[in-house]
């Protein structure tokens, strides 16, 4: 079966945006008086959207506060990402080989959409793809498959054409709603994920050669 249609998650799958993230996130935490949390403790929450990552590494109950706190979260993160977040070994390469090939490239991301655009844009990788879902692009998130099957919709695809790579068990749920294809990449964040009859990857060039030969 042939893949005509590469869709990515972003965060822990193309850029490495933990350590920015997790900065951020502990600069918050001490302002608000509670102790700064290991880089693990993150882990799980890196992929549950805004809100959720907010209200977990903030230790907010309010549904209200955590946004709040969100906004200013993202403000300290614009400021901070120039310079501070790397594509992955080989993401150029892969997107670049992958693109040549006419395969055709997406991303489905829970980050918002002017922080996805900016930091594309700052990488030199937005050319690549074809279309971008964002998070509050949709009135849904994943892993609603709405998300990721958006992504096939607009560039006419069908999904049994297309494979979801991501690299936590948010990504592996999206894919399994949607019934589509899901490779892991190990070099991620990965929380935990059922590696059960997916492909997995550490290397993207590992998954190029995959996709290109089948």
């Amino acid at each position: 079966m042939s893949v005509k249609l590469v869709v990515y998650d972003l965060d822990g799958t193309l850029i490495d945006s933990a350590p920015s993230t997790i900065y951020v996130l502990n600069q918050l935490r001490q302002e608000l008086g509670r102790a700064p949390l290991p880089n693990s403790a993150f882990v799980p929450w890196l992929s549950l959207g805004g809100t959720s990552l907010i209200s977990n590494s903030l230790e907010f109950e309010d549904e209200g506060t955590a946004k709040i706190y969100l906004q200013e979260f993202r403000k300290r993160l614009r400021k901070l990402e120039l310079g501070h977040i790397p594509l992955y070994k080989n993401v150029d390469q892969t997107l670049s080989l992958l693109y040549n090939s006419n395969i055709k490239l997406s991303i489905c991301t829970s980050k918002v959409r002017d922080l996805t655009d900016k930091i594309l844009h700052e990488l030199n990788i937005s050319s690549y793809f074809s279309y971008v879902v964002a998070g509050g692009d949709l009135l849904t998130t994943k892993p609603d498959p709405r998300n990721l099957l958006a992504c096939c919709d607009n560039l006419n695809i069908s999904k049994q054409d297309t494979i979801f790579v991501g690299d936590s068990t948010v990504d592996r749920a999206t894919a399994k709603n949607a019934d589509v294809k899901f490779a892991l990449f190990e070099g991620g964040y990965n929380d935990g994920v059922d590696t059960t009859g997916i492909t997995t990857f550490s290397d993207h060039l590992e998954l190029a050669n995959k996709v290109l030969n089948g």
